[in-house]
């Protein structure tokens, strides 16, 4: 995958998301009815931009960084958030104690 551990950051945006895209594309060809992008730190964000623009079942982002100040990720992070309809919310409001 790009950016990994034995790539580095190789490729651009672009051409990262076009080879995300394609891999997720062979695993639904392949008979996956469920996939997840996952990332660690910036791949973290990377994860929370292809959930946005492509269609994904769900998102791991591990200790997601990047410049948070940045307008373009705050706007990327509000979309997501909308879009996912505020579940952290309602998971906390509507949880029952396990006690």
């Amino acid at each position: 995958m790009p950016w990994s551990g034995s790539r580095d950051y190789d490729v651009d945006v672009s051409h990262a998301e076009a080879e995300v895209e394609s891999a997720l594309s062979e695993l639904r060809n392949k008979g996956a009815k469920v996939v997840f992008v996952a990332g660690h730190s910036q791949g973290g964000v990377f994860a929370m931009y292809l959930a946005r623009r492509h269609k994904v079942d769900g998102v791991i982002a591990i200790s997601p960084g990047g410049d948070v100040g940045n307008d373009t990720f705050q706007e990327n992070l509000e979309n997501l958030w909308r879009k996912q309809g505020n579940w952290w919310q309602r998971e906390r409001v509507t949880r029952k104690p396990d006690f």
